[in-house]
C-alpha cells in the first residue's frame, strides 16, 4: 500500500457531509418499498454496491406508484430507481469490495428549453508501481477508484465514497424545461418526460471508467499529486483513424486534434468483439463489410467543436443502434450495452448479460424457464422480446385452461391483462419466434391484499381487502405482534378469516374491519394472509401502526358564544393521506369537535375554520396542547338563533384567553438550471 500513487479529485463539495462507509444495511427489492433510509447496499451476484442518499431524497411529496416502482413519495422514487439501477449493475460488474456511491440531487444549470440532467465521476483514481504486486496491468497508469480496488482487492481510501453522481432536482419547473418531468418507472417513459433510470445507469457508468482524464482543450495528460504526468486508463484505448496511433502515444497537440477531428475510435478488444454483428453504423470499416466485423473499431464523439463534458468520454451519437453512453439519450434502455465491453477492456471483470432471445420486464431480463412474479396481483404486465428475431406465437394457460385472450399486442411487446375473477396462481407463458425452440416463462400472480389507507391509527376503523381467489374462498389472517391489531365482520365480531363473495368485477373480493390498539410509538406489523385451502401462496404485507391523539375543539363567536356546524378543514399532508384521514369536518350542535390525530413528537397540524358570517381563520394543533378554544369574529351580524350555543354561566369556561397561531407562508421564487448527459 505504501508505492500505491493515489490521486483523488473531489468533484463535488463534501463539506458538513459524513458519509459511513461501513457496509449498510441490505437494501430491499427495488419493486418493494424503501421508505426514508438514508444508506443501504444492494448486494447482487457479481458484487455489492452501498448507495448513500444524500441529498434530494427527503421530499415527502406524495405520488402514484409508477411501472414496478412502488414508492409513494417522490423521495421513495428516487431511492428505488437508484436500487433498480445497482440490482442491474451488480449482476455484471464483479468486484470483491463494495462499490460506495453518494447520490444526490442538486440544482443543475437550466433554461426554458435547455438542461444539465446530471453528471457523475470516480471520485478520485489511483496509479500503480510495481512493487505494489498487482500482475497484468499498465504501471504509472490511473486507475478510478472503484476499479483500483477491485484490482487491488482493498479499499484503497476507506473514508471516501468511490463515485459522486448527482441529477437536476428542478427538472420540469420554471424555466428548468417545463413540462418535463423526471419518470422514474421502470418502462418507457411517456410523452417528453425522462427516464431517470437510463440517465442513472449512464451517469454511474462514467463513475466506473467510462471517462477520460486527459485535458480535451489542452491535450494534456493527468498528473499526480508529486506533478508527474501519467496515462490514464480509459485514454490508452482511445485511437485516432488518421494518426494510427492510441492518444498514450500521442502529444498534447495530437490529442487535443484528435478530440476535435472525428477520427476518434476505441481500440479495445473486448468492446470491439461485443460490437460484431450489432452495429450497422458509427464505427470505421476496415474491412469494407456491409456490417461491423472483426478488425472494425467502434466510434467515439469527436464533434468539430469541442464539447466539454460530453467530447472524447462518449461513444459517437451516430452509433447505431443506439447505444447509453452516447452524448444524448435517444432510448430508454436497462442495459449500458456495449460499455460492458468498454469496463472489461479498462480492467473490469466483467459477466455479460445473457445473450439470444429474452424477454424484458421492467428492466429485468427473463430467459425461458424464468419465473416472473407480479408485485401486484392484478397488474398489467408488459412485456417486450429482445432480439432480432419478432414473436411469431405466443399463448397463456391458467389452471390448465388457456386464457391468451388476455394478452394484447401492443408497440414494441404486449400486454398480459389478469382474468376477471379468480386471477392468483402459477400461469406458463409459451412463445414462439421461428428460430428458437419454444420459450417458456412461469408467471405467478398473488392475491392482492389492499388496506383502505397505506399505514393505520390507533382508534380509527380501516378496510382490509383480499381479492384474486375464487369464490367461496377462506382466508385466515394473522398478525405478528398479535395484539395490535384486530379485524371484525360487520356485526362488529372479532374474526381471524374472511370469506370472498361471488363478485368477479372486482375479483371476488373478501374483507373486515380493521382496528388498532395498545401502540404508544410507531409500530411496524406484519400481517400474513393465507388461504385455507393452501391453493395461493401467503401474502405478508408491513403495516405501520401510528399511535392517536384526541384533540378537543370548541369554536366560539367574539362574545364566547359557540358556534354550531362551523367547518374545520385538516391540511392535506403527507401523514394526513398516509393514514386516509378525513380532511373535512364540523362542530357539533354544541360547536365542539373531537378529532384523533397521530401522536408524533414534532409533527404539527394545520387547520382551517369557517362559518358563513364569520372570518376564516388558520391555527396549528401540535402535541403540546390537545384542548383549544378557537374564536371566529363577525363580519356581519346574520348569525341565525340556532347556530350559537349560550355559554352556560356554571361552565368552567377555557379561560378567558382564546389561543391564536400565525402561520407564515412562504412563496420560494424556482431558481434556474441547464439540461444535457456529461
Amino acid at each position: 500500500m505504501t508505492h500505491l500513487k493515489p490521486f483523488i479529485i473531489f468533484v463535488f463539495s463534501l463539506v458538513g457531509v459524513q458519509v459511513s462507509s461501513a457496509f449498510a444495511d441490505t437494501c430491499p427489492d427495488s419493486h418493494a418499498n424503501v421508505g426514508p433510509v438514508s444508506q443501504c447496499t444492494v448486494v447482487g451476484s457479481r458484487s455489492s454496491i452501498q448507495l448513500n442518499f444524500i441529498t434530494g431524497f427527503s421530499s415527502t411529496s406524495s405520488t402514484n406508484p409508477i411501472d414496478g416502482n412502488f414508492g409513494k413519495t417522490i423521495g421513495e422514487q428516487r431511492r428505488l430507481a437508484y436500487i433498480k439501477a445497482a440490482e442491474i449493475l451488480a449482476e455484471h460488474i464483479h468486484s470483491p469490495q463494495v462499490i460506495e456511491v453518494n447520490a444526490r440531487f442538486t440544482d443543475l444549470e437550466c433554461s426554458s428549453d435547455s438542461a444539465v440532467l446530471g453528471s457523475a465521476g470516480a471520485i478520485g483514481s489511483v496509479a500503480f508501481e510495481e512493487s505494489d504486486g498487482v500482475a497484468g496491468i499498465p504501471l504509472d497508469t490511473f486507475f478510478p477508484i472503484a476499479l483500483a480496488n477491485a484490482i487491488f482487492d482493498d479499499d484503497i481510501f476507506p473514508n471516501e465514497a468511490d463515485i459522486e453522481a448527482e441529477f437536476n432536482s428542478q427538472l420540469g419547473s420554471l424555466n428548468c424545461l417545463s413540462g418535463v418531468e423526471w419518470y422514474y418507472g421502470f418502462e418507457e417513459a411517456s410523452g417528453f418526460d425522462i427516464n431517470f433510470l437510463s440517465v442513472l445507469l449512464h451517469e454511474i457508468t462514467h463513475g466506473l471508467g467510462f471517462a477520460s482524464m486527459v485535458n480535451p482543450s489542452s491535450g494534456a495528460k493527468p498528473t499526480d499529486q508529486f506533478g508527474t504526468i501519467l496515462d490514464d486508463i480509459f485514454s490508452n484505448f482511445l485511437y485516432d483513424d488518421n494518426l494510427n496511433e492510441t492518444w498514450d502515444n500521442l502529444g498534447n497537440i495530437e490529442r487535443r486534434a484528435s478530440a476535435i477531428g472525428d477520427n476518434l475510435f476505441w481500440n479495445g478488444v473486448k468492446a470491439n468483439q461485443q460490437a460484431v454483428g450489432v452495429l450497422t453504423s458509427g464505427y470505421s470499416n476496415e474491412e469494407s463489410s456491409g456490417g461491423f466485423s472483426l478488425g472494425d473499431r467502434i466510434k467515439m464523439y469527436a464533434p468539430s467543436e469541442l464539447e466539454l463534458g460530453s467530447s472524447v468520454s462518449h461513444f459517437d451519437s451516430r452509433v447505431t443502434p443506439n447505444e447509453l453512453m452516447e452524448p444524448n439519450l435517444e432510448d430508454t434502455t436497462c442495459t449500458i450495452g456495449l460499455a460492458y465491453g468498454v469496463l472489461e477492456d479498462i480492467g473490469w471483470d466483467i459477466t455479460y448479460p445473457t445473450s439470444g432471445f429474452q424477454l424484458n420486464h421492467r428492466c429485468r431480463s427473463l430467459n425461458s424457464g424464468n419465473t416472473l412474479t407480479s408485485y401486484q396481483g392484478d397488474e398489467t404486465i408488459f412485456i417486450k422480446p429482445i432480439s432480432d428475431h419478432a414473436i411469431t406465437e405466443i399463448s397463456l394457460t391458467y389452471q390448465g385452461a388457456d386464457k391468451s385472450e388476455f394478452i394484447t399486442p401492443v408497440t414494441g411487446g404486449y400486454l398480459i391483462s389478469p382474468p376477471s375473477g379468480e386471477f392468483a396462481g402459477t400461469y406458463t407463458l409459451t412463445i414462439k419466434n421461428g428460430v428458437n425452440a419454444d420459450i417458456t416463462i412461469t408467471i405467478e400472480r398473488p392475491l392482492l391484499v389492499e388496506w383502505s389507507a397505506g399505514a393505520l391509527l390507533q382508534g380509527v376503523n380501516y378496510k382490509l381487502t383480499v381479492s384474486g381467489g375464487a369464490a367461496g374462498q377462506v382466508y385466515d389472517l394473522s398478525f405478528d405482534p398479535s395484539d395490535v391489531i384486530t379485524v371484525k365482520n360487520p356485526l362488529g365480531d372479532n374474526i381471524v378469516s374472511i370469506t370472498a363473495t361471488n363478485d368477479s368485477e372486482l375479483y371476488n373480493p373478501a374483507s373486515g374491519s380493521v382496528s388498532t390498539d395498545n401502540v404508544q410509538a410507531v409500530t411496524s406489523v406484519t400481517g400474513a394472509v393465507s388461504s385455507q385451502s393452501n391453493t395461493y401462496n401467503t401474502v405478508e404485507s408491513k403495516i405501520e401502526v401510528y399511535p392517536s391523539i384526541e384533540y378537543n375543539l370548541t369554536v366560539v363567536d367574539s362574545d364566547s358564544q359557540r358556534i354550531a356546524n362551523a367547518d374545520i378543514r385538516l391540511s392535506n399532508t403527507t401523514i394526513v393521506n398516509l393514514l386516509g384521514l378525513e380532511t373535512d369536518y364540523q362542530t357539533n350542535s354544541q360547536g365542539t369537535l373531537s378529532l384523533l390525530l397521530p401522536d408524533v413528537d414534532g409533527t404539527t397540524f394545520s387547520i382551517s375554520i369557517s362559518k358563513n358570517g364569520f372570518s376564516t381563520r388558520s391555527f396549528l394543533l401540535s402535541n403540546l396542547q390537545t384542548t383549544h378554544t378557537f374564536s371566529l369574529n363577525e363580519i356581519f351580524n346574520n348569525v341565525e338563533d340556532d347556530d350559537v350555543i349560550p355559554k352556560a354561566k356554571s361552565s368552567s369556561g377555557f379561560g378567558s384567553m382564546n389561543l391564536f397561531w400565525l402561520l407564515l407562508f412562504s412563496f420560494a421564487a424556482f431558481r434556474q438550471r441547464s439540461s444535457k448527459l456529461i
